[in-house]
């Protein structure tokens, strides 16, 4: 890739979302701010809920502050908290705003699934961490509340789908069609003791079409490999202009393997995402 191309990256944090610039020549990426704007949840009676027409009307701020920026978009990308959804009707329009995963509504039901199928047989199923707010949760008590909403659903989209969703229908018109995902199907039909919840659809549509897509493993790669060379040369740059006053150094995540206690020592395929090998950068450096 030599011509540089630019994506545009909506980014959905908690409290506050914005829209970043990311302009990638081949080798080297560097990142704009396009803008900023609030988030959270919406309390509507005794549920908190996603304000996505307020979110979407902001998202619509970011692409035109991108064009503003950029001449051309390659592609758009929206990123958020992963467990929660939309259910769209059969004509494609959203049923209701979103719950929202900080709602409490959740909070017996990972206890109410292992009832009905153990523990290990969901992890082993999801491959997902047990939290309450999971979407497998989100939709037992749905089911359970006896919700009307699933009556006439007829697509799942995640968040960031809805909206990958709505900014297709924007520029072309298309058809929400069937995507497998195994963990999904799983998990509708185990709350709804039915494969049949969303139609006889999969419980989840397929956008591909809506998001750039590249080689994910081979970006995070170099993505992860360019961020710890710049987090190193900050640290470097950071401690040589001290001298030889002493540095405190925190980071996000553990500095050397050593950290890591013993018992999850094999555990190779977490420990490298929690972890760096940096004990020879500390020991050469005194100052830390």
């Amino acid at each position: 890739m030599s011509a540089k191309r630019t994506f545009l990256a909506i980014d959905l944090g908690a409290e506050s979302g914005r829209g970043i610039l990311g302009h990638f020549d081949g080798s080297r990426l560097t990142l704009e701010e396009a803008n900023r704007f609030p988030n959270g949840g919406i309390k509507t009676l005794d549920s908190l809920h996603w304000d996505v027409l307020r979110l979407y009307a902001h998202m619509l701020d970011s692409l035109r502050a991108a064009g503003a920026k950029s001449s051309e978009l390659s592609g758009v990308g929206v990123d958020t908290w992963g467990v929660d959804f939309a259910l769209l009707g059969r004509d494609g329009v959203l049923l209701g705003n979103p719950r929202h995963y900080r709602d409490p509504h959740t909070e017996a039901f990972p206890e109410a699934a292992f009832a009905v199928v153990p523990r290990e047989e969901i992890f082993r199923q999801t491959g997902i961490q047990f939290m309450r707010f999971n979407s497998l949760y989100q939709l037992l008590a749905l089911k359970q509340a006896g919700s009307a909403v699933l009556d006439v659903a007829k697509h799942l989209l995640m968040i960031p789908d809805l909206f990958h969703y709505w900014f297709a229908e924007r520029s072309q018109k298309r058809v929400l069609r069937p995507y497998h995902s195994y963990s999904l199907q799983w998990a509708a039909s185990l709350a709804s003791k039915s494969p049949h919840l969303f139609g006889g659809m999969s419980p989840i549509s397929q956008t591909q079409s809506y998001a750039f897509h590249m080689d994910a493993m081979r970006f995070a790669d170099w993505l992860q490999a360019y961020a710890v060379s710049q987090g190193v040369e900050f640290i470097s740059d950071t401690v040589a202009a001290a001298g030889t006053k002493p540095v405190v150094v925190v980071t996000h995540h553990s500095p050397s393997k050593l950290s890591i206690k013993p018992r999850y020592q094999g555990d190779y395929h977490m420990n490298g995402g929690y972890s760096s090998a940096m004990e020879d950068f500390i020991l050469d450096r005194p100052g830390i």
